[in-house]
This record gives C-alpha cells, structure tokens and sequence, in this order.
C-alpha cells in the first residue's frame, strides 16, 4: 500500500512510505522484526527507535532517488538543525506514523486511536516536557 507522510526537511518535502518488500529489507537491515518495534506502543517509542532503525527506514521508506548512508546521515542532520525542535525523536516518532500508515500492523478503526497517542507523544518531545504520563 503506498500511504504516504511527507517528511519536511528545510524546503524540501519527501514521501515517506513502506511496502513489503522495503519492510522486509529493513528487517534484514536491523536483525529484527518491525513489529517488535512498532507494536509495544508509544510509552517507549524512544528505546526501540534507534538509529539504525531510523537509517534504515529512511534508506527504504524514501523513493525519490537511492541514497547512501552517508546521505541519510546529511538527511538527519539537516532534519534536526530544524529550529522546529526536531530531533531523533521526534523523527522516529513521525517513522512509527509512517509504518502505521501502511495498514499491515494494526486495523485501520484501531489506527486512529494509535494516531492520537503518537501525535500527543510527538508534541511532548517536541516541547521537551519529557515522556508522557500514561
């Protein structure tokens, strides 16, 4: 399924998105299963979201062109120079809405709910008020 979030990067905009084939590669990449990751809920999004998982994702999930990881690292970089207060988490977090995105993981009635808590997580992050309270 090609849902797409659009990732901003300074002006630039690139579609995020993730088919089977990219999913499974990632996988091979990192040694694990996605859904190991993207499962377990929010509460922890920053304990499994690491940065081979990040590289990985955005090496996969990004088709405009192929790039290196040499570029993903210049891609991360510039993503966190941001003034928006974007760093490596709140990247991982809008990665996890992008696999969410794909509809494999969870039904679509129970992704809405998923949606709301990963956004409320991505606004603590971005405000640094630390983890949110369950």
């Amino acid at each position: 399924m090609k849902n797409t979030k659009i990732l901003k990067i300074g002006d630039k905009k690139h579609e995020l998105y993730f088919t089977i084939g990219d999913m499974r590669k990632i996988e091979r990449k990192i040694g694990r299963s996605l859904n190991s990751i993207i499962m377990r809920g929010p509460a922890v999004v920053e304990n499994r979201m690491t940065i081979d998982v990040i590289i990985a994702s955005l090496q996969y999930g990004l088709h405009d062109k192929p790039r290196t990881e040499e570029e993903i690292y210049d891609l991360i970089d510039s993503y966190c120079s941001q003034e928006d207060q974007c760093n490596i988490d709140t990247l991982g977090g809008f990665i996890i809405l992008a696999y969410f995105e794909t509809g494999f993981f969870i039904p679509k009635h129970v992704l809405e709910n998923k949606e709301k808590e990963m956004a409320e997580l991505l606004t603590v992050l971005k405000n640094g008020q630390g983890k949110p309270k369950k």
